[in-house]
């Protein structure tokens, strides 16, 4: 197995694992079951939390999506490397990048707002890195320049 497809394999298993632990917490909050946290945190003061929606949508149902996405579209560049794959590789690379920012502000709202870790979070936001480096190292884009360019905008426009 070449070093490409041994990435992408690594990636679409971080997306299925990733999907499973969004999963699981969503599971445990629609049936208002109470979220075992391995190591003593409070989970459920994170997973509750004024921060635990965005734009109205609970952040596991969006790492659900975001999850599967990768997962599968990998699966697809996997199977069919050829076909449309520049396409494929930049919509993912941009979700990638956009869940790995929001995954580190997600991990400083944990830190910073509530002082409380839920380790199921701090196991996507490990997943979502795993994926973020794993997709970034084969990319033909710059990562800093990319970076740059998307802070500059933003800051700018």
């Amino acid at each position: 197995m070449d070093t490409l497809s041994l990435v992408y394999l690594i990636v679409i298993v971080s997306g299925l694992t990733g999907a499973s632990v969004a999963g699981y917490i969503h599971g445990k909050k629609f049936r208002n079951d109470k979220l075992v946290c391995p190591v003593g945190s409070d989970c459920e003061v994170v997973i509750y939390s004024k921060y635990s929606k965005f734009l109205g949508i609970p952040i596991e149902n969006l790492g659900v999506v975001y999850y599967l996405t990768v997962a599968l579209s990998y699966t697809f560049l996997f199977l069919f490397p050829k076909p449309n794959s520049e396409i494929l590789s930049f919509f993912t690379l941009s979700i990638t990048t956009l869940a790995f920012l929001f995954s580190l502000y997600l991990t400083y709202i944990q830190a910073v707002n509530l002082r409380q870790w839920c380790v199921w979070c701090l196991l996507s936001a490990g997943l979502c890195t795993i994926i973020f480096l794993s997709v970034w190292s084969f990319s033909e884009i710059n990562l800093v320049e990319f970076l740059n360019n998307f802070v500059e905008n933003l800051i700018f426009s």
